[in-house]
């Protein structure tokens, strides 16, 4: 038919075989798209030709950007093999391969020889012939005015090959934007790879890369720039570009060490960052940032204090955990339970760091029955005077206190007791009986009861009162004489109680 127009063009008498316009859509098509393939030296003509004859018009958008690929490659056909052949001595027979063809076999050719340059200086011309080509052709000849579809037969997308090859040798604007175009464009599998091959190989030029990264929702490429220069290449406009983006950028910035980013750009997404906290290990401890970043201080003093009692941690990022957790309660509505358990593992942290020293900062915060044998043995065989020894026993009295534990308690006092037994004894077996304050000067009992009078430790679980008293001979297994003794010391609670219990 094509040939019948060209014959007849001149006379004006154009009359085509009725089969033309019988055809199905799918079968002309096809039919046209071979033949553009076999006139690739008239495919101007052959469009003009459709045209005249009323089939362009029945063309899908992938059919005309066939037909725009194949005129394309005959654009850049001569130019590629008059260049190549400059280069190479090739043997008989091979001018009859296609462009890509001849490409790929001049590119492997000229592999590590001092003909590569040329050779790539030939292929970025030959870019820039098909991208004029397809510029000046698209919406004019081929009356095309969408971007092409997955399968369109451009001549870039055929030559993907030698486009990679050329990238692991080298990066320049023109064969980066190249290959990128034609390996979206095709829908390959590689368009991942070639994106971080192609952008990083232009990494000098950030305005480059940042434009690229755009255009090709490279989003590596973006957190990057973002983190060398957060002002310039900020990402807040473009969060809500791409639906995965801010995961991306989440899980960048976090494998990165880069929390404050996270931080930053989470308070723009705040839903995606909390899901992300909540279920990955590397955020949870920041958690309470982004809480009170969302004036949510209930949540920031809940999550501060989880963290505290997160397994292994050292003790001073317990007691920092603790600290936010108390200063979160105080502007919250937090329930009273839960300041409860915030004060009672403060005082155990602040416990633990006086009595393993400032060494134990590093050391994981430690159950309070650990702590208690520590105390029990410092108590008994730690050297100082009194004072020190009071000290401990009064640590020991805070942790049954945060454990509102009398049994706990008991055993400290009983301890306390042991120290000076052989005193009390003698005393008894002698008749000879100090006075009270003899008793509170000369006795560990006295030092501590003082402390205990005198601190914050007013609570009934440590105080010596007729319970505890009860629980604390239990356990020394000493007669009347003693506890009349220790009754001299702290008759002043024992009475109390007796006031508060009714049993004067």
């Amino acid at each position: 038919a094509f040939e019948q127009w060209t014959r007849a063009s001149s006379s004006g008498d154009v009359q085509l075989s009725p089969s033309i316009y019988d055809a199905g859509p799918g079968d002309l098509e096809a039919a046209i798209r071979l033949a553009c393939r076999q006139l690739m030296k008239h495919s101007l003509q052959f469009v003009d030709f459709l045209k005249e004859a009323g089939l362009y018009k029945n063309l899908s958008n992938t059919g005309r950007w066939a037909l725009l690929g194949v005129g394309q490659e005959w654009a850049v056909h001569q130019f590629v093999f008059w260049k190549t052949t400059l280069l190479q001595n090739l043997e008989p027979g091979i001018t009859t391969l296609s462009t890509q063809q001849r490409l790929e076999d001049v590119q492997q050719q000229v592999h590590n020889t001092p003909d590569q340059t040329a050779f790539t200086e030939a292929l970025l011309q030959a870019i820039k012939v098909a991208n004029q080509y397809r510029e000046h052709r698209a919406s004019t000849t081929h009356d095309i005015h969408m971007e092409p579809t997955v399968g369109s037969e451009l001549w870039t997308h055929t030559t993907r090959t030698v486009l990679a090859r050329e990238l692991a040798i080298h990066s320049s604007e023109i064969l980066v934007r190249a290959a990128l175009q034609a390996f979206r464009e095709c829908d390959d599998p590689n368009y991942e790879k070639i994106k971080k091959i192609g952008i990083d190989g232009v990494r000098d030029n950030d305005d480059l890369v940042h434009k690229l990264s755009i255009e090709h929702a490279y989003y590596e490429g973006l957190c990057r720039l973002a983190l060398k220069n957060n002002k310039k290449y900020s990402l807040d406009d473009l969060l809500t570009k791409w639906d995965d983006f801010p995961d991306f950028m989440i899980d960048w910035f976090t494998t990165q060490r880069k929390i404050s980013h996270v931080l930053r750009y989470g308070e723009l997404i705040p839903d995606t960052l909390s899901k992300w906290m909540t279920r990955d290990e590397r955020l949870k401890q920041y958690r309470w940032v982004h809480a009170v970043r969302q004036n949510k201080f209930d949540d920031a003093c809940r999550y501060s204090l989880e963290d505290s009692c997160t397994p292994q941690k050292p003790l001073h990022y317990v007691q920092f955990s603790l600290g936010i957790a108390k200063l979160a309660s105080v502007v919250s509505a937090s329930e009273d339970e839960l300041r409860k358990d915030i004060i009672n593992r403060s005082e155990i942290a602040a416990i633990q760091k006086r009595l393993l020293s400032e060494d134990s900062k590093n050391t994981p915060l430690k159950a309070p029955e650990d702590l208690l044998r520590v105390a029990l043995n410092l108590i008994k065989d730690g050297s100082g005077d009194d004072d020190a020894r009071a000290g401990v026993a009064v640590d020991g009295l805070g942790l049954a206190k945060s454990l509102d534990n009398l049994d706990m308690a008991a055993t400290v006092w009983a301890q306390v007791i042991s120290v000076d037994m052989t005193d009390w004894q003698r005393w008894i077996e002698s008749g000879i009986e100090p006075t009270r304050n003899e008793l509170l000067e000369r006795t560990l009992f006295g030092e501590v009861w003082k402390l205990v009078q005198e601190s914050h430790l007013d609570n009934h679980t440590v105080q010596y009162d007729k319970p505890l008293e009860k629980k604390v001979m239990a356990k020394i297994g000493r007669g009347n004489e003693l506890q009349r003794l220790l009754r001299k010391v702290s008759s002043t609670t024992l009475q109390t109680h007796s006031v508060l219990t009714g049993n004067i």
